[in-house]
């Protein structure tokens, strides 16, 4: 009984004790807050991680987790929640890599149904996760290293890139801002150029809302591409046709330039692996480097504003002095080149 209603249940078994058993368990199950339901009210595989997903703020993790659940829907998204076991899951990892889908996709597969079973546990939906105990695979052994610029190789890069490309990629070389989600939704409001902050307002996750300081040759590049813009948009990198709107990617602009430059592919992303391997060789710390990469771990000292800042002013005046030992700047410096460049004008190549 329930609040006064009685509830039945089979235990498909003809033996006395596996009805005991299962008694024993709706008890349990009662104690720990669940309240039973008749099979036909239990939510299905599919509505839960719909139910799921709705909690989700971020478009993009929304985007990425439907695709997640379309992939599990054939398998068991009309199946019963509580009818979903371990097995269940390990039957799906073995169809997708015979599919040809990488550990790491069948891993970020995972992490959703393992988040959705959580979140039903939460909700007394179920006692246990049928996840639990589901391993994931081992990305390391498929996991590529990654692609590092040297320093000529960025000079060679540079030279083949129009004005806006060379803005963009000095810009994610010297502040390792995400490519998409950060630094192509940089507003001119975000940047400081008194105080030399970028102030990083929309990113994947909290810990990557934060404040960068410029490194001189960002801080040079932005001046000059304000210049050139003359303020057409309120967006940094605007999108020429609509410059209401930003620029959603650079990705043919930045294969051409790596062609041109007789560099093999590799995606812009890794400029964001190359800051954090620069800032790593110039002696800063870990904690420093996850903070300014937006990593939401290791993360405490994000907390105390004030004194992070400085740490971080420092992080970038070791990585200007990297720059400066192994490559040779030119002998005048960038904001003398901006106002020989507002005298004469620039051709801004889009």
């Amino acid at each position: 009984m329930w609040h006064g209603r009685q509830y039945f249940e089979s235990s498909h078994s003809s033996d006395c004790r596996d009805a005991e058993a299962l008694l024993r368990r709706r008890k349990t199950e009662f104690d720990l807050g669940r309240v039973a339901v008749r099979s036909s009210e239990t939510l299905t595989v599919d509505e839960l991680i719909d139910s799921y997903i709705a909690q989700i703020e971020n478009p993009g993790t929304q985007k990425r987790y439907k695709l997640s659940q379309r992939v599990l829907r054939p398998l068991c998204g009309n199946s019963r929640i509580t009818d979903i076991d371990a097995f269940t899951f390990d039957r799906f990892k073995e169809l997708r890599i015979k599919a040809g889908v990488s550990s790491a996709g069948v891993n970020r597969d995972m992490a959703l149904y393992r988040a959705a079973f959580n979140f039903a546990v939460e909700r007394r939906l179920l006692t246990h996760s049928p996840v639990d105990g589901v391993r994931l695979f081992n990305e390391d052994k498929q996991r590529k290293a990654p692609r590092v610029l040297s320093f000529a190789e960025e000079q060679r890069i540079l030279m083949c890139c129009d004005l806006r490309l060379r803005t963009i990629v000095m810009t994610l070389l010297d502040t390792g801002m995400r490519v998409g989600i950060e630094a192509l939704r940089l507003k001119w409001a975000d940047v400081d150029f008194d105080d030399a902050i970028i102030t990083v307002t929309q990113s994947k996750t909290a810990a990557g809302l934060r404040a960068l300081p410029m490194t001189p040759i960002v801080k040079s590049a932005l001046l000059e591409w304000r210049v050139a813009t003359n303020g057409i948009s309120e967006y940094v990198f605007f999108n020429p046709r609509h410059p209401s709107v930003h620029i959603r990617s650079v990705k043919t602009a930045w294969h051409n330039a790596l062609k041109m430059a007789g560099l093999t592919r590799f995606p812009i992303y890794q400029c964001r692996h190359t800051f954090a391997t620069r800032l790593a060789a110039s002696g800063v710390s870990d904690t420093i480097v996850d903070q300014l990469l937006g990593h939401s771990r290791r993360d405490v000292l994000r907390f105390y504003t004030a004194r992070v800042l400085e740490y971080h002013r420092d992080a970038m005046s070791r990585l200007y002095q990297l720059r400066t030992a192994k490559t040779e700047l030119p002998g005048a410096s960038g904001v003398d080149a901006i106002d020989e460049l507002s005298r004469k004008g620039s051709n801004v190549v889009n």
